[in-house]
This record gives structure tokens, C-alpha cells and sequence, in this order.
């Protein structure tokens, strides 16, 4: 049994404070808004579950925004209590943690940790000085026209794992991505869901797409010429 657990639309006061949460025999910063957000949704779900000691019972985490990061910081909790966490989702979340952080929570992460994020959508660059956790799928809008900043049709998305964020890690920085014109333009539009939707829904499109040309092509081939193909290889 799958149990899904998804968190949109919540808020955050303490928009840069940064809090201290004992993980792993050690204290790491993680921002006290998302922590706290966190600690009460976790308090109302876990009675929900099923015991973590049942074995048919496996957990997914997703999250919008402010929703990301605290599905993230779910996940690690429900994890270190021995429920069976096997994926975190997260869209337009976010930093979580500093860089100190990291090298404790990355090997008490789920299995799969997928974080989706726009580079027009200022929100994933924030704190300015903190890290995200998993891998990344990218959407860069690096060939848009100035009236076509947000469309997902000029969008293009990059895979990156996290074994390879560091060597891109231009990619995660606030200073380097902040386009200040657009980004107070079109923030509320790169932020929302939907935009996100319609990137992912273009990507599939897409992906669809190559799959039939590529399929078209291979019915295309002479009778006899992918034999011969194999025997020259």
C-alpha cells in the first residue's frame, strides 16, 4: 500500500530565520519556518499512517513551495522513525539547509528525491545562502523572447543528479540567476503551479514526440539492413 502525502499553499513568517534541529547525534541548520511548519503537519498526519513497522506500507512526499521544503523535512523525520519513505517530490521549493547540513541529511534521504524548478522562479534561489538536497530537473527559459519569459513552449529541462549539482553549481546560486527585471515582473507567474504544470506536460510532450520519430525512423530501415547493421558492429 501506497500512502501519498502532498503539501501546497502554506505560509511562512520567519521568511530568512534560521533554527537548529538535532539529527543523527548532531545539530544542523535548517530555516525555523520550514521546521516548524513541519513539526505540526507531522504531528497531524502520523496518526494517519500505518505503523511504521508494517512492512506492506511505503510513503510518498510531495510539495509546492514552502510545501517542498517541509515534505523534505517529513520525510527525514518519518524516515529516522522507521516508516518506509521511498520518494520526496519536490516543485519550486526552496533551500532547505546550509552547506554543513548536507553531508548529514543526503545519506538519510529516501531513495528517490526529485526536486522540479524553473530559473525564472526566484523562490527556488532562496536563501540566498542555503542548499537544496536530491536531484534536479531543470527548466530554463534561456531562449525565450522578452514576451515569452514564462511560456513552457521556450522552456528547455536539463537532468542534473546530485552527484553533478556541484559541478554546475552555478545553477543553484542566487546571485548568478537573479534576473531582477524579470523577476519582479513575471515572479508570481514563474511561482505558480500551473506554469510547472504546463513545463512538465511539454517535456512529456516532447519526449512523445522523439519516441514516435525514433520509432517512425526504425520502421523506415530496408528490409535486411538492421541484420546487417549488427554483424558490421
Amino acid at each position: 500500500m501506497i500512502e501519498q502525502i502532498a503539501f501546497v499553499r502554506l505560509t511562512a513568517h520567519q521568511v530568512f530565520v534560521r533554527s537548529c534541529m538535532f539529527v543523527d547525534r548532531s545539530y544542523i541548520i535548517v530555516h525555523l519556518g520550514f521546521r516548524e511548519h513541519a513539526e505540526r503537519l507531522l504531528r497531524d498526519v502520523e496518526p494517519l499512517l500505518m505503523r511504521s513497522n508494517d512492512i506492506r506500507g511505503t510513503i510518498e512526499l510531495s510539495g509546492h513551495s514552502l510545501g517542498g521544503a517541509v515534505a523534505l523535512i517529513v520525510a527525514l523525520k518519518l524516515r529516522k522513525r522507521g516508516y518506509n519513505v521511498t520518494k520526496v517530490t519536490t516543485v519550486g521549493a526552496p533551500k532547505l539547509c546550509d552547506a554543513e547540513a548536507v553531508k548529514t541529511l543526503e545519506p538519510m534521504l529516501p531513495p528517490d528525491v526529485l526536486r522540479v524548478e524553473y530559473d525564472r522562479d526566484i523562490i527556488t534561489f532562496l536563501p540566498p545562502t542555503g542548499c537544496h538536497l536530491g536531484d534536479k530537473l531543470l527548466f530554463t527559459s534561456d531562449t525565450a523572447t522578452d514576451e515569452e519569459e514564462t511560456s513552457s513552449s521556450t522552456s528547455a529541462a536539463r537532468y542534473l543528479p546530485s552527484s553533478l549539482v556541484e559541478s554546475e553549481k552555478w545553477t543553484e546560486s542566487f546571485f548568478l540567476n537573479c534576473y531582477l527585471f524579470e523577476t519582479f515582473t513575471n515572479m508570481p507567474n514563474a511561482h505558480r503551479v500551473m506554469t510547472y504544470v504546463e513545463h512538465l506536460q511539454n517535456l512529456i510532450d516532447t519526449m512523445n514526440l522523439e519516441g514516435e520519430k525514433a520509432d517512425q525512423a526504425s520502421d523506415e530501415l530496408p528490409v535486411g539492413k538492421e541484420d546487417k547493421m549488427i554483424v558490421t558492429s
